[in-house]
């Protein structure tokens, strides 16, 4: 999110040379179903801004808040050359379940090219997410034993083409 990316330029930079994308989720977190093109445009542009301002160089790929993706944002994207990519299952971490309890629900739906809706920190209110950190711990450490490999999303895009 934009105000994230203002609020805490130094860690887009620690994320992308640690080798991870950063990606755009507007500006705020609107509810873009009542915005206008015009203003879903701002929201991502001045987030994309900010993002390429912290230093970041690389694809920024773009997901909706909420997932969703009505008449207006497809116009939006269609006119900015975008794609909104959307996420194969959620497990739902905002809502603060375990990590055990996140753990049995990722084992039932993963699959090679999955993309696993995770948050990062805040949304629209400030949350906990020490049980996603140790839910992404336990995936990493189990799931790379097994041989799967975790990539960025533009690495992902590619393999699907």
């Amino acid at each position: 999110m934009g105000q994230n990316a203002r609020k805490y330029p130094d860690l887009i930079k620690t994320t992308y040379t640690a080798g991870n994308e950063i990606g755009n989720h507007t500006e705020s977190h609107p509810y873009i179903f009542f915005k206008s093109r015009l203003a879903i445009t701002r929201q991502i542009e001045i987030t994309d801004q900010l993002i390429q301002n912290a230093g970041y160089s690389g694809a920024i790929h773009f997901r909706a808040p909420y997932g969703l993706k009505l008449l207006a944002l497809t116009r939006v994207l269609h006119r900015l050359k975008r794609q909104h990519v959307f996420w194969t299952f959620s497990l739902f971490d905002w809502r603060c379940p375990s990590p055990e309890k996140m753990f049995r629900r990722f084992r039932r739906h993963i699959k090679p090219g999955a993309i696993v809706l995770l948050h990062d920190g805040f949304t629209v209110a400030p949350t906990n997410r020490d049980n996603t950190v140790k839910l992404v711990e336990m995936v990493l450490e189990k799931y790379s034993a097994e041989g799967y490999r975790f990539v960025t999303l533009s690495e992902l895009l590619a393999i699907g083409k």
